[in-house]
C-alpha cells in the first residue's frame, strides 16, 4: 500500500499550539474510523521522533493513504 507521511514540526514549549495540533490529530483519527468515509484521507498511525521523552520531541508523523490530488490542484 503506497501511504503519505505528514512531518509536523512542533515544539511543546507553545502549549497553544500542541493543543491545536493536537486537536486535529483527534478530529483526523475519529473521521478515519467513519465507514464508507471517501471524502478525508484515512490516518493509519502517529510516530513521533522521541518516544521515550515526548516532551523533548521535535517532530510529529502522521501515516495516512496516499492522496493524488492535494486541495490546491483541484481548485
Amino acid at each position: 500500500r503506497i501511504v503519505a507521511i505528514k512531518n509536523i514540526k512542533c515544539s511543546f514549549n507553545d502549549l497553544h499550539l500542541m493543543k491545536y495540533i493536537l486537536r486535529e490529530i483527534s478530529i483526523m483519527r475519529q473521521v478515519s474510523q467513519i465507514k464508507g468515509n471517501h471524502y478525508t484521507t484515512k490516518l493509519y498511525d502517529i510516530k513521533i521522533n522521541e518516544p521515550d521523552n515526548v516532551l523533548k520531541t521535535k517532530n510529529i508523523f502522521l501515516i495516512m493513504d496516499y492522496a493524488h490530488n492535494d486541495l490546491n490542484m483541484l481548485m
